[in-house]
């Protein structure tokens, strides 16, 4: 039987990572968190043997339509459901995370819905900052749990302060209709002005995060002082 995760918050597993691939220490600080995403396989899909035969007889395609048990059969396509008969058999599961032991190497979880035996493809802690839709930092549930500097750094944002320059060459951009994502070559209902608002703030969100590791921000600060221009400039948020 495949449960649901948080829909059965009481079941309970434990996921034992290998240490002849992997390092112990590589769970180090995840007992820092309250919840992970768990990446895993389908590997006992009732359809596995049906898919393989049309592999074999040549079919390109892979059955595009499920029926949901909520629909009474009817169908819908298989990329707007949570059926495990994909085309590439992944699936993943958001757990609680009870203990980790580092001695035996595993992480007790609860709210997990996959078998005995299941391979797992990877674990990821949950950050409700980019993992939750609407989610509200003022508000964080006290069930959620995060280390300071994940918060302290989702917390930080550079002031992003656009050229002359860069003004009017993205205004050009927009203009000419070469933006492929922005303008009238994918939405015919968005202006020229709103196109320039959507992808100038698209830019400002990407930036102000600045993902880059230390090394690379040191890197990229070096080449500013050797005379290395940015059109673009990013300022620090004091």
């Amino acid at each position: 039987m495949n449960l649901t995760g948080m829909l059965a918050p009481h079941s309970r597993g434990r996921i034992t990572i290998d240490p002849t691939r992997i390092r112990p220490d590589s769970l180090d600080s995840l007992e820092q968190y309250s919840h992970i995403w768990v990446v895993f396989i389908f590997h006992l899909n009732t359809n596995t043997k049906v898919v393989q035969k049309a592999a074999a007889a040549g079919y390109q395609t892979f059955p595009s339509k499920v029926s949901p048990p909520a629909l009474g059969g009817k169908k819908v396509g298989v990329f707007a459901t949570r059926t495990p008969h994909r085309p590439n058999p992944i699936g993943f599961s958001l757990c609680k995370i009870d203990r980790v032991d580092q001695k035996q190497f595993c992480i007790h979880v609860s709210g997990l819905d996959l078998v005995d035996g299941t391979p797992v493809l990877d674990v990821k802690p949950f950050v409700p900052h980019y993992d939750c839709v609407g989610f509200d930092v003022d508000n964080i549930p006290n069930s959620l749990r995060l280390p300071d500097w994940v918060t302290s750094g989702l917390d930080k944002r550079r002031l992003v302060v656009f050229s002359s320059e860069a003004e009017q060459q993205l205004a050009y951009l927009v203009e000419d209709n070469v933006l492929q994502f922005y303008g009238g070559k994918i939405s015919k209902h968005e202006t020229s002005d709103e196109a320039y608002k959507n992808v100038r703030s698209c830019i400002i969100e990407v930036l102000a995060a600045d993902v880059r590791s230390g090394y690379q921000t040191k890197k990229g600060e070096e080449r500013k002082i050797s005379g290395g221009k940015s059109i673009v400039e990013t300022v620090r948020k004091e």
